[in-house]
């Protein structure tokens, strides 16, 4: 196991990264073990997931509905756990949810994660750095360069629901940086007949309460304690239904 010392030479955000990430302990956030240095990267060393990222574990095609919902309830258990602690991940989206052998979500790569102050507020991440396929995840008020609270990972992680449920990304047909500013400034939101899916069929529900997770108004989404307990109610009801 490698040691974290002697971080002063590496950069305030990577420095920042380490120190954030290191205290961390929840069976949904990827541990993180030490960093090395391999000339010239700088290596984080967390433990080995096999089934890499959500994208990629997906992308075989024989992941039910039933274990889909279920990793983005253990990926809303990930957020509740680090937004009791005061902190914003502010990059959830498929590539940073890693899959473990047993089909288990861990949540990681906290390179943009703040603390958040006693108001539970924190400045917005840059928008230099988000790359496109971080942009369609980030919710208006980090394009509009607020103050951004734990509402904007409930944003974010709805939008991670639609990709797994749907296998689309948001908003597939903007693929350029400045499209897609305008289109999240403006608070557009996803259209339930462009991410056909047998999960929303299943769960009607379940597109109300993400359009609830997208609000253009952050104090209108729910927190993260108050989403897992939607979602455990409406599997509830289903496994009742099945029974009946």
């Amino acid at each position: 196991m490698l040691r974290l010392e002697g971080l002063a030479g590496l950069g305030q955000r990577f420095e920042r990264q380490i120190n954030l990430w290191r205290t961390l302990n929840h069976p949904n956030i990827l541990a993180l073990y030490g960093w090395c240095y391999i000339d010239p990267d700088i290596c984080l060393v967390t433990p080995w997931l096999e089934n890499q990222d959500a994208r990629n574990y997906l992308a075989r095609g024989n992941v039910s509905d039933e274990h889909k919902l279920q990793i983005t309830i253990e990926i809303a258990q990930g957020l509740k756990y680090l937004h009791g602690r005061r902190l914003l991940h502010a990059d959830v989206q498929p590539s940073n949810i890693l899959i473990d052998k047993d089909g288990h979500a861990k949540l990681g790569d906290f390179a943009l994660a703040k603390a958040l102050d006693s108001n539970e507020r924190t400045s917005p991440t840059s928008q230099s750095s988000c790359d496109l396929a971080s942009l369609r995840y980030q919710p208006p008020e980090v394009m509009q360069e607020e103050d951004v609270t734990p509402a904007a990972d409930i944003y974010s992680w709805a939008m991670t629901f639609l990709e797994i449920a749907s296998g689309a990304q948001p908003f597939p047909t903007h693929t350029n940086v400045p499209r897609l500013l305008n289109l999240i400034r403006k608070a557009l939101v996803p259209i339930l007949e462009d991410y056909p899916s047998t999960l929303f069929a299943t769960y009607p529900q379940l597109w109300t309460l993400l359009s609830s997770c997208w609000n253009q108004e952050p104090t209108a989404r729910l927190s993260a304690a108050d989403l897992l307990q939607s979602l455990n109610q409406l599997k509830s009801q289903e496994n009742q239904s099945d029974n009946v």
